[in-house]
């Protein structure tokens, strides 16, 4: 059927025509991604994840011993506060030093006789303590934490670019091979709609035969 064979033609170059415009949109696509994925690999190699960790590292150690040192003054001063407490309990005790055995008034003298001691630690902890605040602000922790996170993000974006380049690769691929066969089709079909007009009055004729020995046939 001449008719339905031109139809089949037609759709099959609709589908060639769209397969053609979709390739072209992925290989723009694909080229742009490929672009991406070239500067995101130039970048890569300004961030030095290796020695970036490493500075980290040293850094997260520095934290951690101001951390301490917090921690040891903030114990130490409330040892103060608490002598010094004792200290004022002690004063408001009339002939408080006449009773030595008393534990109330023993852990009272005590707490005394430590504050000169806890003073001086307290010192010493806030001396250190400012000469390792002073050393973590050599070290850059905020660039460094930054360009980590910047190199974990094009690390991401990489990954994502690599997975869209991949498909996209396989569309076109898949594209390219049907558009090949879509093509044979339509050549094929393009022969067969010559060869009948070429041969259309032979064919007709023939045709018309055939109807006329079915009516003979049928009588």
């Amino acid at each position: 059927n001449l008719s339905q064979t031109k139809a089949k033609a037609s759709k099959k170059r609709s589908q060639l025509a769209s397969l053609e415009e979709q390739t072209a949109e992925y290989s723009r696509e694909r080229q742009e991604a490929t672009r991406k994925s070239e500067i995101a690999a130039k970048l890569l190699k300004t961030l030095d994840i290796v020695k970036l960790s490493g500075k980290q590292e040293i850094i997260d150690e520095q934290l951690s011993v101001i951390a301490d040192y917090e921690s040891q003054l903030a114990e130490v001063e409330n040892s103060i506060e608490s002598s010094e407490k004792k200290t004022c309990l002690l004063d408001g005790i009339p002939c408080g030093d006449s009773y030595p055995a008393c534990k109330f008034i023993r852990d009272a003298n005590a707490a005394v006789g430590r504050l000169p001691v806890l003073g001086t630690e307290r010192t010493n902890i806030q001396a250190q303590l400012k000469q390792a605040q002073q050393k973590s602000g050599t070290m850059n922790a905020e660039l460094v934490a930054g360009s980590i996170q910047k190199h974990n993000r094009v690390v991401e974006e990489s990954s994502k670019l690599e997975r869209k380049l991949e498909s996209l690769g396989l569309t076109i691929e898949r594209n390219q091979s049907a558009m090949t066969t879509l093509a044979i089709e339509i050549q094929q079909i393009d022969n067969k709609i010559k060869e009948y007009n070429e041969n259309r009055e032979v064919i007709e004729n023939l045709e018309h035969l055939t109807q006329q020995m079915q009516l003979i046939n049928t009588k």
